[in-house]
């Protein structure tokens, strides 16, 4: 037991060495953020609007590797790509390695899938490489963050700030994602997002109706705007029609 005791004594003990390596460090950070990296949405990282959030964009990461002699490696974990069901997904994990040693950092993994909001309206077929790209990036900042130390200066919040400028620029009509009555004619509702895109719930019919619903409550955790109005309408078609 004392052996054990004094292993985990030895295993927390920090010297004075490693308070000044890790002073230096964050000094460095502090020295390079401010004085190297610049503002904005196409250089290195932007400002989440309405917030004092910085996120970290992928110029910025890549700087961030070079200023601490470090590289990258993202592969391909998982993907899901289905035409039928006009759905595709991307999980990269990003590996951030010390050039000299060859030791792994850290390690984080980014996810990107075509019912996104600034993706939905497009065909998942069309956005494959778009898609696989912002797995790419998300892995690659976050990983990047947590190498260096960064998350005092810096979030991975992008998706946040393309929302923000999307909003900026069209203004969305709730009402017509509203909950349905039992009065609508559900089976003219005509789809507006997935597989069956253009038809009317009578024409897609209860059978695929039902499995398609069961498809999107599995895999979509939040949906909102089409999708959100498509769950509604199609349970209450199935439910007045049963």
């Amino acid at each position: 037991m004392s052996e054990i005791v004094e292993l985990k004594t030895e295993l927390m003990s920090v010297s004075s060495q490693d308070v000044e390596a890790l002073s230096s460090h964050l000094k460095a950070i502090k020295t390079f953020v401010s004085g190297e990296l610049k503002n904005g949405i196409d250089k290195d990282y932007a400002i989440v609007p309405g917030t004092n959030k910085k996120s970290l964009l992928k110029p910025g990461a890549e700087k961030l590797m070079k200023l601490f002699g470090f590289s990258s490696r993202v592969e391909c974990i998982e993907k899901t790509v289905s035409p039928e069901e006009n759905f595709a997904m991307f999980i990269y994990k990003a590996s951030v390695i010390h050039i000299k040693s060859g030791a792994i950092v850290a390690e984080c993994e980014g996810i990107c899938n075509s019912m996104e909001r600034k993706y939905r309206n497009n065909q998942a077929m069309d956005i494959l490489n778009t898609i696989m790209k912002m797995s790419q990036k998300r892995a690659l900042v976050g990983a990047v963050i947590l190498a260096t130390g960064a998350s005092d200066y810096f979030t991975q919040d992008e998706e946040e700030i393309s929302i923000q400028r999307e909003n900026k620029h069209k203004t969305v009509d709730d009402s017509k994602f509203k909950d349905v009555s039992p009065s609508e004619d559900l089976g003219s509702y005509t789809v507006l997002v997935g597989k069956h895109k253009g038809k009317t719930l009578s024409q897609v019919g209860e059978k695929d109706l039902s499995n398609y619903l069961t498809w999107m409550s599995k895999n979509q955790e939040n949906p909102t705007g089409p999708m959100l109005e498509l769950l509604n309408k199609g349970r209450e078609f199935l439910r007045v029609g049963a």
